[in-house]
């Protein structure tokens, strides 16, 4: 497969400090599209881990999480944007967790991961925390658009009890970010 590459021309600053630096090549095949075409809108779905996709997914912190992403022209149509960026933010209080990362190589659609260790609870004393991602797109012509997604993560440390990594649960004082795989917490047998 031959590759046509195409310039990086300069885009406006994003405003918090970070610059679209792209460098990739789209397949010669590809060349036929409309690169005059303007970014419309995006649909942003954190995909549910159940068969049901909720409003507003819940995943247990601690776990990775499945963020997909489209993108349409001002008609419609489907889009590939110059660029996409995208971060974690706790909110309401939009607290960073996870700064700008580059979406490698923008599509039609978009599937990013966060991981599964930015994910973890910001207070253990709550209850649940909603992360909000946010992308940043760059069309064509060099403008900036936002667009966000929000899910929740549920605090399943509950248990006062010390297990064998040393964490302790929320009721306890927290102490820990890491949850490693197996680890049970409430009353369940493996707990006492």
């Amino acid at each position: 497969m031959s590759y046509v590459p195409f310039p990086n021309p300069p885009l406006p600053a994003t405003g918090v400090g970070v610059a679209f630096q792209p460098a990739f090549q789209l397949p010669a095949f590809q060349s036929f599209y409309d690169f005059s075409q303007e970014f419309g809108w995006a649909t942003v779905v954190p995909l549910a881990q159940a068969a049901v996709q909720p409003a507003l997914p819940t995943y247990m912190a601690g776990s990775a999480c499945r963020v997909k992403i489209s993108f349409f022209d001002v008609d419609g149509e489907p889009f590939v944007p110059y660029q996409v960026q995208w971060r974690s933010d706790d909110w309401p209080s939009m607290e960073n967790v996870l700064w700008w990362q580059n979406v490698q190589y923008p599509g039609i659609t978009n599937t990013i991961t966060v991981p599964a260790r930015w994910n973890a609870m910001i207070s253990y004393s709550r209850e649940f925390e909603t992360r909000q991602i946010l992308f940043r797109i760059a069309d064509w012509t060099g403008n900036v658009f936002d667009a966000y997604g929000r899910y929740d993560l549920l605090n399943n440390l509950g248990s006062t009890r010390v297990n064998s990594w040393g964490f302790q649960g929320a009721n306890g004082g927290s102490s820990g970010a890491f949850q490693p795989l197996g680890f049970q917490t409430g009353n369940s047998p493996a707990n006492n």
